[in-house]
């Protein structure tokens, strides 16, 4: 198969460098250096200046350079594969990719793609997707790995997720993804509309949801003073020091095991009877040993007459004899079950428990 690569615009009959320095890319230049796929290998700006078809089952452009921003300024990239409610086959054809080992920082915006057996979008560390329409790709219809952002996309017909963001430290907002997971049982762990990364505003999934798995939360391995609780980093990115209200039906959370402490029995669910530091929506200065109010002093303080709330997941908590089982408001043990409440010295440490970023 023959591969044409984007070195100079002048190499390719019928393009030319676009008024702002740009390499312009369409249909009759690609075909006249060769043919599809469209291979970048220079780092620069690029725009598309009109619809691009591969024949079937090939890929489109593949980007080997890294620093590489594609403009479709509104164009489509359109191959032949099918993929909807009726039936789905997953492929290994992609329409955009970037080079395992290069193809770093791309920047794919303003246009439409469709009709790939592999997944139609799939870049590497540090890349921003925005404002594309994707449809029609037999396996994922978004993939991007750490430090990436991709927003206000549709994505939708696709084999198994949206939206598949792989690695920390990848945000997403104002997507709107919907109809995956066509290739799959509606049911399966695949048919997820967005799986992985971190939301960072507002989302619309249907079947399969933004995020089926939960939000994430997890208890620091780390203890800390009353006074370190809410300190800024005990909490990775992406996540927050939680309150007792953001965490209270965990049926409904992912525990986040690479993050939290575990034990040998967890399974793929929460650490049990470890106590940790929680925020309790109060509005007072928690000046008094009451669970639900107490909290050093706004976590201010770490002295031995000053109490902070904790919480634990099931049986009474482990860790030192100073834990006081007390009041959580309404006078009961349990905060409401499985969560057991109480206050602690804030002059002893205790973990700290962390919930993900909405």
């Amino acid at each position: 198969m023959k591969i044409a690569v984007v070195a100079l615009a002048l190499a390719w009959a019928g393009a030319a460098p676009a008024a702002e320095g740009a390499t312009e890319i369409n249909q009759a230049s690609v075909l006249a250096g060769g043919g599809f796929p469209l291979v970048i290998s220079s780092p620069g700006n690029y725009v598309l200046t009109s619809d691009l078809t591969p024949p079937a089952s090939t890929q489109a452009i593949s980007i080997v350079a890294s620093d590489v921003f594609l403009d479709l300024q509104g164009f489509r990239i359109v191959g032949s594969h099918a993929c909807s409610v009726g039936g789905c086959q997953t492929g290994t054809v992609n329409g955009i990719s970037g080079q395992e080992g290069s193809g770093r920082r791309v920047t794919v915006k303003g246009g439409a793609i469709e009709g790939f057996s592999g997944t139609c979008i799939a870049l590497l560390g540090e890349s921003y997707v925005s404002e594309m329409f994707v449809s029609r790709c037999g396996r994922h219809g978004i993939q991007l790995s750490q430090g990436s952002l991709v927003r206000a996309s549709r994505v939708t017909e696709t084999g198994r997720q949206g939206l598949l963001l792989v690695g920390d430290e990848i945000g997403y907002s104002e997507n709107v993804v919907f109809l995956t997971g066509l290739a799959v049982s509606s049911t399966g762990p695949e048919s997820v509309g967005i799986d992985g990364g971190s939301a960072l505003g507002a989302n619309v999934c249907l079947r399969g949801g933004c995020a089926p798995r939960g939000r994430r939360y997890y208890i620091t391995d780390e203890t800390y003073l009353g006074n370190e609780a809410a300190d800024p980093g005990n909490c990775d990115a992406g996540f927050h020091f939680a309150t007792v209200y953001e965490i209270l039906d965990p049926t409904q959370l992912t525990y986040d095991a690479d993050r939290g402490a575990t034990a040998t029995d967890q399974g793929s669910g929460p650490r049990a009877r470890l106590r940790g530091w929680i925020r309790t929506g109060s509005g007072t200065s928690g000046a008094f040993p009451r669970a639900g109010e107490a909290n050093c002093m706004n976590w201010s303080s770490p002295s031995l007459s000053l109490h902070g709330s904790v919480v634990s997941l099931g049986g009474s908590p482990v860790g030192t004899p100073t834990l006081q089982i007390g009041n959580w408001d309404d006078g009961l043990l349990t905060l409401i079950p499985p969560w057991i409440g109480g206050t602690q010295e804030c002059s002893f440490p205790a973990a700290v428990w962390c919930v993900e970023d909405q």
